[in-house]
């Protein structure tokens, strides 16, 4: 077991000290018969140590003694010794297979929780070619006997199998935590359990304990953890940053990042070329769930376009489900921000409610929102998506995102036929197995019919590549206007708060399209040969797309008597989560220079992404 070796505490508590003594005694017994047996003269201790082992071979000289020897040896080696000893090693054994057992590590990665993402994560350390090296600690609340049988199987790789090591303790207790060596791990993923109550709570709570156990000064720990509830980035996103630990944290919603797997490096979604003149693309999602909201989300920060000129150039993001009322309630409390700037509507077979962006706000967003209360099977909801589908100045996407996997692929699989006919992709999510997507898909008979989730093959499920694009985002940055910049990359990343760290990955989230859009290729030369125009060009649709961003981030806008006065900017933004540039390009003036910095640099930021 390579990195690793069995803690002291297992065969020093109890029977390990009994041992010892046990062990001690006959061998200090053993040695008294020697002495005595060697007064006699004639007899050797070969006989000595034969009789003791529990082969007395009958009558002979020196009986008595011979006798004495014999019951020493039964009773100390044979009746107590070996099966003491014998005992002992299969407690450990025992808690072996039980988890129980505990090492002392270094280097290794520590993985926290047994959830879903587990399987697919050790499979990509195991393939990746630096960390595969690695000691792997799985800490969990699971048996742990059947764990490591389903990840055997799942792995089929019984060599790299014998680098996990797995505790079955919980994450909340501090005593844990130190003896999982947590601050001499090299990398820290806190995934939590499967199905467990207050998932959320209970991995705060063990972050708070990981930073209390990794101090400064030492070395930067990543540490990776999953959320699964939206509030709980709401909550974080507003945390200042200041890590008082050697933890480098990122938090990641589990939805949100399934969809940004689908959709950021897929080419999915479609691209509008700066000619295109009045076309527009409309987003629909049926569900009422957690990945339907990450689906809005991130499709809201990543369908920003260059030819937008007012309402008909829009991005279109559809809600389609039974009692979208709650919903959009819901969603529009949780994003004020955003509809204080937004035109959305609600629409039931019985009435249209409309919504405008509050006049002393402006009017220069280019998303707009529709809250249709109806279920995708239902003849209203027909009608429209036959509408929709209709519409050639409009490039339709389709997304069921229910919780339920069985619902979804009948909702995918009834759609009208002009959704098929369109060409537009019909994106079903799957929890679990997706062969019945695919099979359905090889008919030819439902259109793009495409399946996405957690287990879909090229997933990141390391959280690595996300991260490092952020990372350089905010490099550019860093280099430009720290003071003074960090050392590197790494260093500049640490301390941010979640809020920047979120928005700098929305960034490079968004630069694929970007490229797809102008027609560009993410190179050094192509970059530097772009004349003024096309980095005004695409430098206005990076600061659309940034105010999307930073508003699902939970930045509010201002007036636009306040954004002309940025006296108080940094206490507005910092203290209040008021930007003042949440405004249109043209009135930012000196500050589009923030956009075209970014945009100089995108052959930094995306590179090697293509071997990603």
């Amino acid at each position: 077991m390579r990195g690793r070796r069995l803690l002291d505490n297992t065969l020093s508590e109890g029977k390990g000290r009994q041992l010892v003594f046990l062990t001690l005694l006959v061998l200090v017994v053993l040695l008294v018969l020697f002495f005595v047996a060697w007064l006699f003269g004639d007899m050797k201790w070969q006989e000595v140590l034969s009789i003791y082992m529990g082969r007395y071979n009958g009558p002979g000289k020196h009986d008595a003694f011979r006798i004495i020897i014999a019951l020493f040896g039964t009773i100390l080696f044979t009746g107590i010794l070996v099966p003491v000893f014998v005992n002992i090693i299969g407690n450990v054994s025992g808690a072996y297979k039980r988890g129980d057992n505990r090492y002392r590590f270094a280097g290794h990665i520590l993985v926290i929780g047994a959830a879903r993402q587990l399987p697919r994560m050790l499979e990509a350390i195991r393939k990746h070619p630096e960390l595969s090296r690695k000691e792997v600690l799985v800490m969990t609340t699971a048996e742990v006997a059947p764990l490591r049988a389903g990840i055997l199987a799942l792995l089929a790789d019984k060599k790299y199998c014998r680098n996990i090591t797995y505790y079955h303790c919980d994450r909340v207790t501090r005593t844990n935590l130190v003896e999982a060596c947590a601050d001499k791990a090299s990398l820290i993923y806190l995934i939590g359990e499967e199905n467990e109550p207050s998932h959320d709570a209970l991995s705060m709570k063990c972050l708070g304990l990981l930073r209390e156990i990794c101090p400064q000064p030492g070395p930067v720990i990543p540490c990776f953890m999953i959320a699964q509830m939206h509030t709980t980035l709401d909550v974080i996103r507003y945390i200042k940053g200041g890590e008082q630990s050697r933890l480098s944290v990122d938090v990641i919603n589990e939805s949100d990042y399934t969809v940004e797997q689908l959709l950021v490096h897929s080419g999915i979604l479609p691209a509008i070329t700066p000619g295109e003149e009045g076309k527009s693309v409309r987003i629909v999602i049926a569900g009422d769930s957690s990945v339907a909201r990450a689906f809005a989300v991130t499709a809201s920060q990543i369908c920003h376009y260059p030819n937008f000129k007012g309402a008909s150039t829009r991005t279109k993001i559809v809600f389609l489900g039974k009692d979208m009322r709650k919903m959009m309630d819901n969603f529009v409390s949780n994003h004020v921000g955003m509809f204080e700037l937004c035109h959305y509507s609600y629409v039931s077979p019985d009435s249209v409610q409309t919504f405008a962006p509050r006049e002393e706000m402006g009017d220069f967003m280019d998303l707009e929102w529709t809250f249709v209360d109806a279920g995708p099977a239902s003849p209203f909801a027909r009608k429209l998506m036959e509408g929709w589908a209709g519409n050639s100045d409009e490039k339709l996407v389709f997304a069921v995102c229910s919780d339920n996997d069985d619902v979804n692929l009948s909702a995918a699989t009834h759609l009208p036929r002009a959704v098929y006919d369109s060409g537009a992709p019909v994106l079903v999510y799957q929890q679990g197995d997706q062969t019945m997507v695919d099979e359905a898909a090889k008919t030819g008979m439902f259109g793009r019919l495409i399946p996405f989730g957690e287990g879909a093959p090229g997933t990141d499920a390391l959280y690595l590549r996300r991260t490092t694009c952020g990372k350089r985002v905010n490099r550019v940055y860093d280099l430009e206007y720290g003071n003074p910049p960090a050392p590197d990359a790494d260093a500049a990343w640490k301390d941010l708060p979640q809020a920047h760290k979120l928005s700098s990955i929305a960034s490079s989230n968004f630069m694929p399209m970007l490229l797809r859009c102008f027609g560009l290729e993410a190179r050094k030369e192509v970059f530097d040969a772009l004349t003024d125009a096309q980095l005004e060009a695409v430098s206005e649709v990076e600061h659309r797309r940034w105010m999307s961003s930073v508003l699902m981030l939970g930045y509010f806008p201002a007036v636009k008597e306040l954004r002309s006065d940025r006296e108080h900017f940094k206490y507005l933004k910092n203290e209040k989560f008021i930007h003042l540039d949440i405004a249109p390009f043209d009135e930012l003036l000196h500050d589009q220079e923030k956009d075209t910095l970014l945009m100089c640099n995108i052959p930094y930021i995306l590179e090697n992404e293509k071997t990603r």
